[in-house]
């Protein structure tokens, strides 16, 4: 699933993404960060990134989360009814 984001939400994913964390969460938006295509606000997020945005959402990182892909993938964030 191809999504375009817009600069509010690319500024959060950066701000995540900048966190000095190691931890699981903070290294998955460093990887969407870098997948990121900057030019034109698109990324593409497949199964697997959906699958684990949906558990970090279920573990407490809702708000945040919300923030950056609520507009796109709706207040479940693809869930998808899981």
């Amino acid at each position: 699933m191809k999504i375009k984001m817009v600069v509010g939400e690319i500024t959060e994913l950066n701000r995540m993404s900048e966190s000095g964390s190691k931890n699981g969460f903070h290294r998955f938006m460093w990887q969407l960060w870098a997948r990121l295509d900057h030019d034109t606000g698109e990324i593409e997020l497949d199964d697997t990134d959906l699958a684990k945005l949906y558990r970090y959402r279920l573990g407490g990182y809702k708000k945040k989360l919300l923030r950056v892909f609520g507009r796109t993938l709706g207040p479940d964030l693809g869930g998808l009814g899981w």
